[in-house]
């Protein structure tokens, strides 16, 4: 075993120290080491959890995550997440700490790998049945879709008619207050929701509903 891991494991680092092995890894990737950044990573005890295209993820323990971005894309996804949450922190994970290129934020634990109902109670949770709609919905992704196509379709075509059909089911969506919440939220914080997938969200230790992945550019 190296040297610099047994002292890392005899005697815990300061919080300026954990802070600058981050940014040393943060930067591996940043720089394409990817080999490097995964050995420093392991090598100081940092449990890797998952990744996506642009982003790596790894455990701080049971409460914690640490989010890397691997590549440009990734660092303004992590920016876009901080500015999200300081305009909506009820919507998104707590961030505790974050550097130029990595945010540590609260650990997420009811989510689709540890939950494959999520979207179910995620509709439960918006007191949304798709059985009283007459347009069935699979998930929240589906609701908004199908209220940005209304807003589109009804700007678009002068003449716009509205059928029965998507009057009931909208009266029915608007009738839903942490829905109405939601989509003012998504307008004010300029959140997009095209990458809202099953692995994108979840709920809280507090009950409420989150974006654990938010995309970067305008909506």
């Amino acid at each position: 075993m190296l040297l610099t891991n047994l002292l890392f494991e005899a005697k815990p680092p300061t919080q300026a120290s954990k802070t600058d092995i981050i940014q040393q890894i943060a930067d591996l990737f940043s720089n394409r080491k990817i080999l490097e950044a995964n050995q420093l990573a392991k090598q100081h005890g940092f449990r890797y959890s998952g990744r996506g295209v642009y982003k790596i993820v790894y455990s701080l323990g049971p409460n914690k995550v640490l989010k890397i971005g691997m590549s440009r894309f990734g660092t303004d996804d992590l920016e876009q997440e901080k500015k999200h949450s300081e305009c909506a922190p009820e919507w998104f994970p707590k961030i505790l700490d974050s550097g130029p290129n990595w945010n540590i934020v609260e650990r997420i634990k009811n989510i689709y790998k540890n939950n494959k109902k999520i979207s179910q109670d995620v509709l439960n949770w918006f007191d949304i049945d798709p059985k009283q709609t007459p347009v069935y919905f699979k998930d929240i992704r589906s609701v908004l879709e199908y209220i940005e196509n209304y807003f589109e379709t009804k700007k678009l075509n002068y003449g716009f008619i509205v059928s029965e059909k998507e009057k009931q089911t909208l009266k029915y969506l608007f009738s839903k207050p942490k829905l109405v919440e939601f989509l003012k939220i998504l307008s004010k914080c300029k959140i997009r929701f095209s990458d809202l997938h099953l692995n994108n969200y979840g709920i809280n230790n507090a009950g409420h509903f989150v974006i654990i992945d938010s995309e970067w550019g305008n909506p």
